[in-house]
């Protein structure tokens, strides 16, 4: 149904009219020279400021829209000043959060910060009246400088800089959990490496001016008794990391006196790496990989009863070897004159500092951190078409695994390989997922292409993704190149089978 032309002249009014009231509502100022003519007007303006890649405050806009028509007055106006390119709005770039300014016939007179309407709307009206006093000649008033930041404004960057501060701690908090956690599972490995053997460390003040150290020479004959021989021997100087490296959950370093362990940082130290021997006639050395049988004692076992008088002490007693060189200082404080760790994990710790050569000759390699990791879901059924792509992207892929769940919480683990995928039965295939984690990288052409095969689920960040990797697959599972490399060839040769028979 067409309108008659004069019924068509009066609504084309009626919208020019409302479009012009909204024009008027709130002016656009995004140059220079708007903006220089926004601080001409006499009376006050309300400023939304906004960046270009957030926009103004819509949220607000209906609310500001009522106010106008309550108060009714010629020195109340409204504007949207972009940022970006305002020389004089540039502290207020690159941020999302509502600001609002509010300027007097040109001078700024008060900053808002956020979506409080309420607190907005009175803040307006008592500044109107304010400056309606200021024009009317009935009173003077304080004006702000553009370039500094107003008391809200110092305040939200205080709590910003706190909210900073907290996270980076709770960061520093978790990622120092995460490097302890590899450096307990580091150790194991290497204490697997080196069942039969461990060290004593003999503390400065037990080292003569040259070089001697009679405790030293007293635990030679003692360790052909218990079937252990010293293997290498070295003097070394110490520092405060290395010790702290060194000494890792030793209770009885706990006790060290501080003038002890001043002079660990400052004087020399002499260290013997030993092993345990296999027949103490033809003292022939074990194997670093071979254990003892027959329920014989560990060589930490061994070395601690001799050293502490026990096998798990927690100081020196009376029958031990180190009591009878023990000193006292002129405080009374009791010096021990030698240290051993008492368990595996000390033994690894103490070794992989003072022995590197040693433990990269037994083909040690220290845990890192995990890289950063974005976590991809799928049904196991397109299982096929993953192999394909870890295949062609193996060096990006850090684990790959099939489980019961999307849910890195209660998913269970059913297989790591797709060759123990492909024999699983068919009633515990049909709910199965495979889950995939990809190394971050700077570009998404990697994610682009596995994300072609339609996932159930991409983790929205790497701080995400690495946490549900976490949770998915445990830290001792193998890496992607050392598990599917073979089976990626096996399952390429299937393929053209498959393909030769069709």
């Amino acid at each position: 149904m067409h309108l008659k032309p004069k019924q068509d002249l009066v609504a084309v009014r009626k919208m020019a009219a409302k479009k012009s009231t909204q024009v008027q509502f709130q002016m656009d100022v995004s140059s220079e020279e708007e903006w220089n003519k926004l601080l001409e007007k006499k009376g006050l303006t309300v400023v939304d400021v906004y960046s270009e890649w957030c926009g103004p405050c819509i949220a607000m806009v209906s609310t500001l829209k009522k106010l106008k028509l309550e108060i009714v007055n010629d020195y109340l106006y409204f504007a949207v000043a972009k940022s970006d390119s305002i020389q004089a709005l540039q502290r207020f770039r690159n941020k999302s959060e509502p600001t609002w300014m509010l300027i007097a016939s040109g001078n700024l007179v008060n900053v808002m910060l956020g979506v409080n309407a309420p607190a907005l709307i009175q803040l307006i009206k008592e500044e109107l009246e304010k400056e309606i006093n200021v024009l009317e000649k009935r009173a003077e008033r304080k004006s702000l400088s553009f370039n500094e930041l107003t008391e809200a404004e110092k305040k939200r960057e205080e709590i910003i800089i706190h909210r900073k501060r907290e996270k980076e701690i709770q960061y520093q908090q978790k990622l120092a959990k995460k490097m302890n956690i590899i450096r307990e599972r580091s150790l194991m490995k290497l204490s697997n490496l080196i069942p039969n053997y461990s060290c004593i460390i003999y503390l400065p003040h037990m080292i003569a001016a040259d070089g001697n150290c009679v405790v030293a020479q007293k635990m030679m004959y003692i360790n052909d008794t218990i079937s252990v021989a010293v293997i290498d021997q070295i003097s070394i100087q110490l520092n405060k990391t290395i010790i702290s490296q060194i000494f890792y959950k030793c209770p009885i370093f706990e006790k060290f006196t501080k003038s002890l362990k001043f002079s660990l940082e400052n004087k020399r130290i002499l260290v013997t790496l030993l092993q345990t021997m296999v027949n103490e006639d033809t003292c022939e050395i074990l194997s670093p990989r071979i254990t003892m049988e027959n329920n014989y004692q560990t060589i930490e076992q061994k070395l601690c009863k001799i050293v502490y008088g026990c096998e798990n002490p927690t100081d020196y007693s009376e029958q031990s070897v180190a009591y009878e060189f023990i000193v006292e200082n002129e405080n009374g404080e009791k010096i021990p004159p030698m240290w051993t760790p008492i368990n595996n994990l000390s033994k690894a710790a103490a070794i992989e500092i003072l022995f590197p050569r040693k433990v990269e000759s037994i083909g040690y390699v220290p845990e890192q951190l995990p890289p950063p990791q974005i976590l991809i879901i799928y049904e196991a059924n397109k299982a096929f078409d993953i192999v394909e792509l870890i295949k062609e992207h193996k060096d990006d892929v850090y684990r790959v695994g099939f489980f019961s769940s999307v849910h890195p919480q209660s998913a269970k683990f059913v297989c790591k390989t797709y060759e123990q995928y492909r024999n699983l039965p068919e009633e515990q295939i049909r709910n199965v997922k495979m889950v995939v984690a990809l190394k971050k990288k700077e570009t998404e052409d990697l994610l682009l292409e596995f994300s072609h095969v339609i996932p159930l689920y991409i983790s929205p960040n790497e701080e995400y993704g690495t946490e549900e990797s976490e949770q998915f697959f445990p830290f001792d599972y193998e890496d992607i190149e050392e598990v599917n490399e073979r089976e990626l060839d096996a399952d390429e040769d299937k393929k053209n089978i498959d393909i030769d028979n069709y």
